[in-house]
């Protein structure tokens, strides 16, 4: 495994495991219920743990495998949002966003990063394999972020009851 991809499987498995111990202890119910209050007074649409659990685990896999390694993979982003999970199906996903990274090691160190995917990418048409593999760090770093402020928000609620 060549250095950046060990890097980026490292990176990439400490967030994951920060996301996991953010959402710790949140009951099953409220995974898939709870919003901050925020949202009923004028924040906008926010969404649930489980819901940004799912996507977060999802998008991963998704960068990777679609647009990185040029696989056809579909997704349905909105659904994502939508997505209600277990904690153990979180855990899941996740796992298996690292598993996908582990095993697929070779094809990545295989991989001329400097090259554009060879997938429709409207959203971001000059990013390269690179740019792709980095946002996966990026995404994922700021739905940990996400995840945390989420949880002190559901504390301090929860505490305040």
């Amino acid at each position: 495994m060549s250095a950046i991809i060990s890097g980026l499987h490292d990176v990439v498995e400490s967030l994951v495991k920060d996301i996991l111990a953010t959402m710790e202890g949140i009951p099953e119910e409220d995974l898939n219920t709870w919003k901050p209050a925020a949202e009923q007074n004028g924040g906008g649409a926010m969404n649930t743990f489980a819901a940004v659990g799912v996507h977060t685990a999802s998008a991963g896999k998704w960068m990777l495998l679609h647009q990185v390694l040029g696989e056809d993979v579909s997704r349905n982003r909105e659904g994502e949002f939508e997505a209600t999970a277990t904690m153990a199906e979180i855990r899941t996903g996740l796992d298996d966003l690292l598993g996908v990274l582990h095993d697929r090691a070779d094809d990545l160190a295989a991989t001329d990063l400097s090259l554009m995917p060879p997938t429709i990418r409207d959203n971001h048409p000059t990013w390269t394999r690179a740019a792709w593999l980095l946002h996966l760090v990026d995404h994922t770093g700021i739905h940990l972020g996400h995840l945390q402020i989420h949880r002190q928000l559901w504390d301090a609620e929860r505490n305040a009851s």
